[in-house]
């Protein structure tokens, strides 16, 4: 009767453990939906056709990679080119950002600071945004905006300078612009 007794507290202790081992990993992917792996993989598929390269990237850093999709594998996205960073929220895919269409746009990343920088440009004029991704979300932070009224090396100390669309001096807006310069850039492959 005794070993009856202990192999049903043996039996009881490993279905315990079995069903913490479960629960476990039931928590883990309720908090990330799809796995990684899952989620992004069935993107790069789905999207192949259109937007050959990829990029991954943990921007919030929270473990779980965003995908940076792109019809080149260029850091520059040109107008003839187009890109997209999607995320998952909630166990669905949802695009976060679409870029494309104007003379160069660009996505940064900078880790220590864990925000990513948007960039674009048109003929005399250039501006990058700085976000966070919070909640499944870019949340924008910073919009730095530069112009060059007459486009020409003469009057190039005629820019004027704006952080969210205030005015600033121009080492003002140096220090910005070198900030956004360092992030490294997002470069994708196929």
């Amino acid at each position: 009767m005794m070993k009856n007794s202990t192999l049903k507290k043996c039996a009881l202790i490993l279905l315990v453990a079995v069903l913490a081992l479960l629960a476990l990993t039931g928590c883990a992917k309720k908090d990330s939906g799809k796995g990684a792996s899952e989620w992004y993989t069935a993107e790069i598929e789905a999207n192949k056709g259109d937007y050959p390269y990829h990029a991954l990237l943990d921007i919030d850093q929270d473990g779980v990679e965003e995908l940076f999709l792109s019809t080149t594998e260029k850091a520059n996205v040109a107008a003839e080119d187009a890109a997209r960073l999607l995320a998952q929220v909630d166990g669905k895919t949802v695009t976060l950002k679409e870029i494309g269409g104007v003379a160069g746009e660009t996505f940064r990343y900078d880790k220590a600071e864990k925000v990513l920088y948007y960039y674009f440009r048109l003929s005399g004029e250039s501006h990058f945004t700085k976000y966070n991704l919070e909640n499944g979300e870019l949340k924008e932070i910073l919009v730095v905006d530069r112009y060059s009224p007459h486009h020409g090396p003469e009057d190039s100390d005629n820019e004027l300078n704006y952080a969210n669309g205030d005015e600033i001096w121009a080492d003002e807006a140096q220090e910005l612009w070198d900030q956004y310069e360092a992030a490294a850039e997002i470069t994708y492959s196929a």
